[in-house]
């Protein structure tokens, strides 16, 4: 995962991707969501009959609990401007439900791991159960093979400290992550048309906001609020608006680059800054290669690019709403709206914005969810695993990342992967594997 950074093939995407021991739980930004009612019903659909709804809730529950997830009890100030221009427009807005408490101002930099050990990471939760149960945990060894015999997995070969070891076992489960599962599943043999197909990325962008007094969105809980006003534009597809907590590091890659002077007076205004973003249920697909480096292709779809551009507007209007001397987006030549009250400005703002160009590498575009590369369907000829993750074709592997969606969640997809790895889980144990 290059250090938790890598990107699409033309370099269109920039892509968030964790790659240690807690995986993306430990370098997410503890937002904790389920789907919605509409979007798991098109889930269904898709995948032929499995059953996301009313079946997945206690699974959710259970999750929930050994997670200790609770709404945000309190806002940073990037946070509050969203929860104040939201609520100025009268749009739907909420407090996030988190796996993490976040109480100090110390907070704000768990995009590296939680400092203070108090997010509920599997690393914290579910590895920890796994050690207390006399198992054994092994970073930085990565699996080269899932070993199958007569076609059943037994095991898998991994690499650590260099040395290739083979560990063998009566069930195995791939938790790769999407961008990785199927060069592993193609390793042991798994022939499927879907198999690296189907990807979804809920591209990303954002805007920066300025104000007068300090935001610093390094400070404070990361994500603790959002609107979901917009997530239905069309057919349960549409944006969510939530903020990112813009480190510097994050904020100069987001930030276009119109020359060293430019560049370095737009840092220098970081700290008065909130950094709004829009994050896009993508109905259009990419793929995965399956050799030895995995390549990512993917490029925008014109239908999620209507609902991305969409996302920019409103979140300009929320920002002005909330107080914001300006708006800028990340265009390669920046869109910016200036605190007037002059409606003319605001329709040439929104007139330059619908002839700004969304291709590759003419806005910054962010990924953070990766999901859909073996895909779960009732029906082998739609998929790669079945409703409750067993891989079609070879008996006793299972799937337990975002790999398996069938559809884009709309959503921070966290607690949907461990809902369905709890239930694949649970469903190996009552099998008996």
């Amino acid at each position: 995962m290059e250090s938790g950074l890598c990107a699409s093939h033309d370099l269109g995407v920039s892509i968030l991707a964790g790659a240690c021991v807690g995986g993306g739980t430990a370098v997410n930004w503890s937002t904790s969501l389920r789907l919605r009612d509409a979007v798991a019903a098109q889930w269904e659909r898709s995948s032929e009959g499995v059953e996301f709804n009313q079946a997945l809730r206690a699974h959710y529950d259970a999750i929930a609990q050994r997670l200790a997830i609770a709404p945000a009890s309190g806002h940073n100030a990037n946070n509050a401007a969203l929860l104040r221009g939201a609520q100025a427009l009268a749009w739907s807005c909420s407090a996030q439900p988190r796996n993490a408490p976040c109480t100090t101002d110390g907070c704000g930099y768990c995009p590296f791991g939680c400092a203070y050990g108090t997010k509920g990471s599997t690393d914290r939760t579910f590895l920890r159960d796994v050690l207390e149960r006399e198992g054994r945990v092994s970073a930085n060894s990565p699996v080269e093979a899932i070993l199958v015999e007569d076609g059943r997995a037994v095991g898998v070969c991994a690499r650590i400290d260099g040395e290739a070891k083979t560990f063998r076992a009566p069930l195995v489960a791939c938790a790769a992550g999407t961008l990785r599962t199927p060069k592993l599943l193609a390793g042991a043999g798994v022939r499927s048309s879907h198999l690296g197909a189907h990807l979804h990325l809920h591209p990303t962008t954002g805007v920066f906001a300025e104000f007068a007094q300090p935001i610093e969105t390094w400070i404070g809980p990361a994500q603790s609020a959002l609107s979901d006003e917009f997530a239905e534009l069309a057919d349960a597809y549409g944006v969510v608006l939530e903020v990112a907590p813009a480190h510097p590091g994050l904020a100069a890659l987001s930030t276009p680059w119109l020359g060293r002077e430019a560049h370095a007076q737009m840092m220098g205004r970081s700290r008065f800054a909130a950094a709004l973003i829009a994050i896009v249920r993508d109905r259009g697909e990419g793929h995965v290669t399956t050799d030895a480096h995995p390549t990512v292709r993917y490029r925008l779809d014109p239908y999620d690019a209507d609902h991305l551009r969409a996302g920019i507007s409103r979140m300009c209007d929320l920002a002005i709403a909330a107080g914001a001397l300006r708006v800028s987006t990340l265009h390669n030549q920046p869109l910016t709206l200036e605190r007037d009250g002059n409606a003319a400005t605001r329709v040439k703002f929104q007139r330059d914005l619908d002839r700004a160009s969304l291709a590759a590498n003419r806005v910054g575009l962010f990924s953070a969810h990766q999901m859909g590369t073996a895909r779960m369907s009732e029906r082998r000829d739609r998929g790669v695993v079945d409703g409750v993750g067993r891989v079609y074709g070879i008996e006793q592997l299972l799937v337990t990342d975002a790999s398996v969606f069938p559809l884009a969640s709309g959503v921070n997809p966290m607690l949907t992967i461990m809902a369905l790895a709890h239930r694949s889980a649970s469903r190996a144990v009552e099998r008996g594997n």
